[in-house]
């Protein structure tokens, strides 16, 4: 698996708000931007990631994504999660 997102210039020539929420190193979860400029991470993706490059395990991954990622806010930008499950 490959960090790099290779349509990620597609995202960052698309007028994405400023306070939109980029995560280091997680390009490649990046599958799209919101109607109101912030990017759409996917969870798997993200899951991926963390598993290669932090050699967690799935279970480490999720809990990770969980408790440090989808809470993210600050008071500014947003973070979107798609999933290809069901939940």
């Amino acid at each position: 698996m490959s960090d790099e997102n290779p349509n990620i210039e597609l995202y960052e020539e698309s007028a994405y708000a400023d306070d939109a929420i980029r995560f280091e190193d997680l390009d490649y979860a990046i599958i799209g931007t919101t109607h109101t400029g912030y990017f759409v991470y996917s969870y798997e993706r993200m899951i991926e990631h963390f598993v290669s490059a932090d050699d967690m395990t799935i279970d480490e991954a999720i809990e990770w994504i969980d408790h440090n990622v989808m809470w993210v806010n600050g008071g500014e930008g947003f973070v979107i999660l798609y999933s290809d499950e069901q939940i």
